[in-house]
């Protein structure tokens, strides 16, 4: 081979490799002017092709890769052409190239990688994850792998395929193979399902291989809120030490001493994953919109791109909107504190798109919690939590790791217009001789000890049915999972009225079927029982777990709806279910109700928010002249 054309050749390579791709073509192409041998000629070719490739020119890709190919074919080689055959549409032939191209290299990672993505698009989800797995086996050392199989497990889990993989994992291929990733999607199936007693031992099985990582950390952690039968203590402990360890790895920031008047203007930012269409946009946007200006500055740092009319009402009711979905914690941190906030809000909690590692930092002097999720952050250098007396009853301040700011009542909500003239139903028991049961909260919620409660009232009703809605019903195989779970408890199908995911009037509208709301704990209702309540259908709520349902009843002025055990709570269902004179009170008068109570008062509820945040800063400046 001429001189020239070697170095022709390796001038070409590495201009390739510093991503100088015009340049390198145009060397690749000068060496191919020469009589080359065969090898470095096709490798010329094949390079030529990649860079096509990566500048999306298709035409010119495919002239270089078929003229390599004439030359002979090897696995890269037919890896790239199955790569310009997918991007040109030619799925089919894309596959057999790929496939092709594991014959000849049956441990390439890489090939592996690319055929899986090909099975994504004909929605061959089994052999997706098998390859894309196989991938992970063949280099577990590298990070990029393993996180494409992880996002298409996720994509299954939180999609209608749910159960199709809960059947794949659990009796597939995958039944005996052991890795944390598998443990914990295996419980976070489980968790799905509303089984987080079986989910425990998966996520503790995660996290024990890998206890750094915060995806299987925060599955272990949420399924305390789910879990029965636990102590305060217990169901807190698991939020106090992730808050410890992520202080222990963060230094916090040098506080900026921002100016220490107490009656001038604050600066209060909200940090939220959520605004958006999200249950959270009902419980919040009227007190963003309610806020005043005069004394306050309000900043919202947005951790998501998705963006749809309930965005752009938050937008407008702000001085300043952020996305900092792209920024790291420490950051975040930075603009935070570059931003002069005075005050620093979290309204998401341990919820996806959280950024409570930014509140670790302590990037203000102020940190607030609560709002949007009345649980513990864990963290110590979150200052204080927005609560109420009926949340947090005296005997479990001491769990919460942050002070109290006790409101009236926690909870905010705002009808969305769509469901203001929503008409009332007429009560379903007066014109049959049966009674109808039901809820609409997240089939997450209804863990084993829950469902043998609603099985007991529906054991002491028989004329009873239970009808219950929620996202994954659509399914055959869920709702065939779900009424084995209730046969297990003596209820047969016939009991059970199921309906999956419809459009959100839709949803509400589902709650006028009714006759009787059943609150699920641990975790209560929020917005369910918020809109259960619009439709003029009473809840019986559990005092326990997370102490939603105690507090929205109290704040409503209806504590008889309220049980403090099992057995009350049995008890109270079973006695509203036969008093249709009561049902029908209540379904004339709860919509008026709840309008004209202090959950519906933006109003209010701003100035009350507000005077806390003038308190806490008052405080603070004191301390820093003391």
């Amino acid at each position: 081979m001429p001189d020239r054309a070697l170095q022709l050749l390796e001038q070409a390579w590495g201009l390739q490799q510093a991503a100088e791709l015009t340049h390198a073509d145009r060397f690749y192409a000068e060496a191919l002017d020469f009589e080359l041998p065969l090898e470095p000629k096709q490798f010329a070719l094949q390079q030529r092709g990649l860079i096509a490739l990566l500048q999306k020119d298709l035409p010119r890709a495919k002239e270089q890769l078929e003229a390599a190919l004439a030359l002979g074919a090897s696995a890269d080689l037919l890896n790239l052409w199955g790569s310009l055959l997918r991007d040109q549409g030619e799925l089919e032939l894309a596959r057999q190239a790929f496939e092709q191209a594991l014959v000849l290299a049956p441990l390439s990672a890489v090939i592996h990688h690319n055929l899986g993505n090909l099975f994504c698009r004909f929605e061959d989800w089994a052999e997706a994850l098998l390859h894309l797995l196989k991938a992970c086996e063949i280099q577990p050392e590298s990070g990029y792998f393993e996180t494409r199989f992880f996002q298409l497990l996720k994509q299954l889990l939180y999609s209608d395929k749910c159960m199709w993989l809960y059947q794949w994992i659990f009796s597939g291929p995958l039944q005996t193979h052991n890795s944390p990733l598998l443990a914990f999607v295996r419980g976070s199936l489980h968790r799905r399902l509303g089984e987080p007693e079986k989910a425990l031992p998966f996520h503790q099985m995660a996290l024990q291989a890998r206890p750094d990582d915060g995806d299987f950390y925060t599955g272990y952690q949420s399924l305390f809120l789910f879990l029965p039968d636990l102590s305060d203590q217990e169901r807190f402990e698991p939020f106090r030490q992730w808050g410890q360890t992520q202080e222990a790895a963060v230094q916090p920031m040098t506080p900026a001493l921002n100016r220490q008047d107490p009656q001038r203007r604050l600066r209060v930012g909200y940090v939220s994953g959520d605004l958006n269409l999200h249950s959270l946009s009902c419980l919040l946007l009227g007190l963003f919109q309610a806020h005043q200006t005069r004394d306050f500055f309000w900043v919202i740092y947005a951790n998501s791109w998705q963006e749809d009319e309930f965005t752009r009402r938050f937008q407008q009711a702000v001085q300043l909107w952020r996305n900092c979905a792209d920024l790291s914690d420490q950051a975040l941190a930075e603009q935070i504190q570059a931003d002069q906030i005075d005050i620093l809000v979290d309204l998401s909690g341990h919820t996806l798109g959280h950024r409570l590692q930014v509140f670790a930092r302590k990037p203000a002097p102020i940190q607030i919690s609560g709002l949007g999720f009345g649980w513990t952050s864990g963290l110590s250098r979150m200052d204080y939590l927005f609560s109420d007396a009926w949340i947090v009853p005296p005997e479990r301040e001491d769990c919460y790791s942050e002070a109290l700011l006790t409101l009236s009542h926690l909870f905010h909500w705002t009808p969305p217009y769509t469901l203001v003239g929503l008409p009332l139903q007429d009560l379903p028991c007066l014109d049959s001789d049966q009674i109808v049961l039901g809820s609409g909260n997240e089939g997450l919620k209804l863990n084993e000890t829950l469902i043998e409660t609603w099985a007991e009232i529906l054991k002491q009703l028989p004329q009873a049915q239970l009808a219950l809605k929620f996202r994954g019903l659509e399914d055959p195989h869920q709702r065939e999972h779900l009424q084995s779970r209730f046969a297990r408890m003596g209820i047969g199908p016939e009991r059970l009225i199921l309906q999956g995911k419809t459009a959100h009037q839709e949803h509400v509208a589902w709650y006028g079927s009714l006759d009787l709301a059943l609150d699920p704990f641990p975790y209560n209702g929020g917005v369910s029982t918020l809109e259960t309540l619009w439709m003029g259908v009473p809840v019986i709520s559990l005092a326990a777990g997370t102490r939603a349902g105690v507090s929205l009843l109290n704040t409503l002025g209806h504590p008889e709806l309220l049980a403090q055990s099992q057995s009350e709570y049995i008890a109270k269902a079973l006695a509203l279910a036969q008093d249709p004179l009561r049902l029908v009170a209540y379904r004339q008068t709860l919509r008026q109700t709840l309008l004209a109570s202090p959950i519906c008062d933006s109003r209010a509820y701003a100035r009350e928010i507000e005077n806390a945040y003038r308190h806490v800063w008052q405080r603070w400046c004191d301390q820093i002249k003391a």
